[in-house]
């Protein structure tokens, strides 16, 4: 069997009511690369299956539907598409609650890839739709992890046409569904990331980026569905900082991101700066917060003297 140019990935978890429209929105892009579907269901206890069954019955794109017996979690869905399954020259991935808006997004994106060797993937804005109203809600958690008062990401992140990955560092946000990349080994990315599940595609996009760039398009061809049910809004935002932390932590003894280490020392103060800010944090008991208080304080510093070096390195040059 010849190798498609573009796996598509699209990870559930009973989301059998939202994945209908992210499966026809593959089915509808108007392209001349071949592509492949590979759905990983996160062991569904809806009837996601017998809705992809449906949907896929007299599809003409290779498709596969892969179920785990036991919830797994986002990364080790994530692990069997990526090492297992997807075989093409480019790889793609959403979430089911995700879906294209726009015909011809595979069709711009491959080509532009196929067109220019020096980037590592391509990606776009995304339409932001919201299902949670701030002001109906009692969860505390919920009002303040909710995208509803925006309607595009590029609202609320800085992108510019050439990508970098000290803009990533930061996390301005690339919408999950937009990023095309070229399939590549990620060199030991799951054994150093077993045990994170959250912020899965902001690690992924840091290994794919790597030593290289992504090419934004200033256009919104994909929906985001902000919505009560989302794995992102199960989760307090303390646990959420501390695990993005944890994944910058891991870049500290990469032998790129040691070449870029002002920006990890600054993206990891960042991280430390906004955990301070959550009402989970301020809530710690004294000595607690005041680690957190400390540890800020030492990224920071790191950050700046880093900062100054490469400064005095610069000066040095023009002289």
């Amino acid at each position: 069997m010849n190798k498609p140019d573009l796996s598509i990935c699209i990870i559930s978890c009973n989301q059998a009511h939202f994945i209908e429209h992210a499966v026809t929105s593959v089915l509808n892009q108007q392209t001349a690369y071949s592509l492949e579907l590979i759905i990983c269901d996160d062991n569904s206890e809806d009837n996601t299956e017998q809705v992809i069954n449906m949907l896929l019955a007299n599809n003409t794109i290779p498709f596969k539907f892969i179920r785990k017996e036991k919830h797994a979690g986002p990364l080790h869905n994530g692990k069997d598409f990526f090492m297992t399954h997807a075989r093409g020259r480019y790889i793609c991935w959403m979430d089911a609650d995700d879906y294209w808006n726009y015909p011809a997004k595979v069709e711009t994106q491959l080509s532009f890839l196929d067109q220019n060797p020096g980037y590592a993937g391509c990606f776009h804005d995304a339409e932001i739709k919201s299902l949670i109203y701030p002001e109906k809600e009692k969860s505390y958690q919920l009002k303040t992890q909710t995208h509803g008062k925006w309607k595009f990401y590029s609202q609320f992140n800085q992108y510019s046409e050439d990508f970098y990955p000290w803009h990533a560092l930061q996390r301005h946000i690339i919408p999950t569904a937009s990023l095309v990349v070229r399939n590549k080994n990620l060199d030991g990315f799951y054994e150093r990331y077993k045990d994170i599940n959250l912020s899965v595609s902001w690690a992924l996009h840091l290994g794919f980026i790597r030593n290289s760039r992504f090419r934004y398009f200033n256009e919104p061809w994909s929906v985001y569905l902000d919505h009560k049910d989302g794995l992102s809004k199960k989760v307090d935002l303390l646990t959420f900082k501390l695990n993005n932390i944890k994944i910058l932590e891991q870049l500290l003894n990469d032998t790129y991101y040691k070449t870029i280490i002002k920006d990890v020392y600054k993206a990891i103060a960042q991280e430390y700066y906004h955990l301070l800010h959550t009402q989970e944090a301020q809530k710690l008991p004294k000595k607690a917060y005041n680690t957190y208080c400390t540890a800020y304080k030492k990224w920071i510093k790191k950050a700046v003297e880093e900062e100054i070096s490469c400064f005095r390195e610069l000066n040095k040059s023009q002289q």
